[in-house]
């Protein structure tokens, strides 16, 4: 749509804060509101037993409708006044090749503020299309980024079937699959994903199909290519381009590390479990952290915050049978930055929490196993045997499996008298490529492409 037949230009509507923004769009509903009633009762006239005589109403009418017309116009000039407007930003005049960025939300903040840097930092125009109006990438105000809210379900959904650009960045996983309601546009020339986590299980746990429309993926390491060539094999697929750029969210993370008080005392343990039926205290209950607790070490269980709104019954139960131990704490921040700074040993299941302890604080991890139930919706399934190879779990620490938990104490201990001899750094180059540093190779990447 042309930019003089919109009631709030997009240079005025971009300039404007979040909640400026709501106010404008509730001013658009209520005016239209307004015009939609007083339509009504002009045609119901007779029902509501008034009388205006055909010559008097349609004069009426277009009175009221020049009235409209007038203060939408004076509305206009008054927002381009006040908010002193600005010229079409970098990628609305068009500088060669276009770079969308599509994000389902806030959760995915994290991964694209060291991309979105990386680009401004680098004077690449793009645009950033969010489902989510409490998105922060929506308040950033640069010439060189077009953000838009494109809504939340169908409107959104119309807007990414029809998108046209070069190149179409997300994290969104079976974009083009059937029955997902994201197609891959047509005018689209290349879609690239870029993952959100990372490790050995992050494209198992992934439903069926997930990356089978993309023509790129950005990978966090060369580990992660075997398996996405298997997936390609197997289905007949076109082999993809794979790049390894690292994990962006890790960017962030470690600047945060780097301000932190990371002392440990050498025994403290922190559990951090998934939520539902795949995480560790549900599979294995909370007999292990008692043995934990009376051998003397102290540990902090982080629920995942989903428990928190779905398992709370549970949770509290799980309290208060600890209780009587004064070394064992929860944590239920927003952030875990503070209990993995202080803790010397992580254990987990399969969460990529992990990783992220891993990477940022160098310290070893146990993964308690965990049942594999359904998997034939995931590509798990075809997955397994070439996963039943991995070595991660042992990399970055050890695996526990049911029978053998009652050795848990003992499991810790050799972990934690075992961390001089790991090569922590080497580890996090193989599973993060460009680590604190992969928002700016991401960037890098896409201009080079858009260069082509």
């Amino acid at each position: 749509m042309n930019n003089a037949n919109r009631l709030i230009p997009p240079p005025v509507y971009k300039s404007l804060s979040l909640p400026h923004r709501k106010f404008c769009q509730r001013f658009i509903l209520d005016y239209r509101l307004w015009f939609l009633s007083f339509c009504f009762l002009i045609v119901s006239a007779e029902n509501a037993h008034a009388y205006l005589d055909p010559g008097t109403g349609n004069a009426l009418i277009y009175v009221v409708i020049s009235l409209i017309g007038a203060v939408v116009y004076a509305a206009k000039n008054l927002f381009y006044k006040i908010l002193r407007k600005k010229k079409d930003s970098s990628f609305e005049r068009g500088n060669g090749k276009t770079l969308v960025i599509f994000s389902e939300g806030k959760n995915y903040w994290g991964t694209f503020k060291p991309v979105i840097e990386a680009l401004i930092a680098r004077k690449q125009p793009f645009a950033y299309y969010s489902m989510d109006v409490h998105d922060p990438a929506l308040t950033i105000e640069n010439d060189l980024m077009e953000a838009k809210y494109i809504g939340d379900g169908t409107m959104a959904f119309a807007k990414m079937n029809n998108l046209e650009a070069d190149i179409l960045l997300s994290t969104t996983p079976n974009i083009g699959t059937e029955n997902y309601p994201i197609k891959k546009s047509g005018k689209v020339r290349s879609l690239i994903h870029i993952w959100h986590s990372f490790g050995d299980y992050t494209y198992a746990w992934y439903h069926h199909g997930s990356l089978d429309h993309y023509d790129e993926v950005l990978t966090a390491g060369e580990y992660m290519n075997p398996q996405i060539r298997l997936i390609e094999q197997k289905r007949g697929l076109k082999e993809k381009k794979l790049v390894p750029v690292g994990v962006p969210y890790l960017d962030e993370l470690a600047k945060e590390r780097e301000g932190m008080n990371a002392d440990t005392d050498g025994k403290t343990i922190l559990i951090a479990p998934s939520w539902g039926t795949k995480g560790c205290l549900t599979v294995y209950g909370i007999d292990f952290v008692r043995d934990l607790a009376k051998a003397g070490f102290n540990v902090i269980i982080r629920p995942h915050p989903q428990s928190l709104k779905v398992e709370k019954e549970k949770f509290d139960g799980f309290k208060r049978e600890l209780s009587e131990f004064s070394n064992v704490v929860w944590d239920e921040e927003v952030n875990g930055s503070v209990s993995m700074a202080k803790s010397d040993l992580m254990i987990s299941d399969t969460s990529s929490v992990r990783m992220d302890f891993f990477a940022l604080y160098k310290r070893p991890v146990i993964t308690l196993e965990m049942p594999v139930s359904d998997t034939s919706s995931y590509e798990y399934e075809d997955l397994k045997d070439l996963l039943a190879q991995s070595t991660m779990e042992t990399d970055i620490g050890d695996k526990v499996s049911k029978e053998d938990i009652g050795q848990i104490v003992e499991r810790v201990k050799a972990a934690l008298s075992s961390t001089a001899a790991r090569d922590f750094d080497a580890l996090t180059a193989k599973y993060a490529v460009n680590f604190g540093h992969a928002g700016e190779a991401v960037a890098d990447y896409l201009i080079s492409e858009l260069n082509k």
